[in-house]
């Protein structure tokens, strides 16, 4: 077990106290569910980084972390479908997309088939980082935060997520056909 496994574990036990808190029943618990998002979601990089500088990178952990970002987003999309801050369709979609292409990835690989991390998967876990973390904080009802802004800024940012995430997976699944069906 190496130290960016543990942290990507690490990462699990915040996604539940995020969830933990966004339901919790006190003043500031949406305040402490986005602190716990927003930890979980930057400990992401760290993981990553450590198991490249440490020469850590393992199998499990190539498993392990991109699951561990889904967990997370998805969670963090349905509670905010439940406060009504995220369109159920829009969670669905980007649900929808993160599962194909798992799905796809996991074939690939019961073919001998690796699929890598491309730049606009990291670029489609920000958009959805930051777009949850809008979410989250609309509902703080930070003073700074006009409730109908945040709610337009969080829908628009999961958006470009969306757009960003159907191109990159098409493109995964276009890319790897042949390799992956050998047609």
């Amino acid at each position: 077990m190496t130290l960016p496994n543990k942290i990507t574990f690490f990462r699990l036990f915040l996604t539940i106290a995020a969830i933990t808190f966004f339901y919790g029943n006190f003043a500031s618990h949406y305040w402490w569910s986005l602190l716990f998002f927003v930890i979980s979601m930057s400990l992401d990089f760290l993981d990553g980084y450590l198991a490249r500088k440490l020469n850590q990178v393992t199998n499990l952990g190539a498993y392990l972390d991109p699951l561990v970002d889904k967990i997370t987003i998805i969670s963090l999309l349905i509670c905010l479908v439940d406060r009504s801050i995220v369109p159920a369709y829009l969670a669905l979609l980007l649900i929808f997309r993160d599962i194909t292409v798992t799905s796809f990835r996991n074939l690939a690989l019961a073919k001998n088939v690796y699929i890598p991390a491309k730049t606009s998967g990291k670029l489609k876990t920000m958009f959805q980082t930051i777009g949850v973390s809008l979410g989250l904080l609309t509902l703080t009802q930070a003073y700074f935060l006009n409730y109908g802004l945040g709610l337009k800024l969080t829908f628009y940012i999961l958006i470009i997520a969306l757009i960003i995430s159907c191109i990159s997976g098409l493109l995964i699944i276009i890319k790897n056909y042949k390799k992956v069906f050998g047609t």
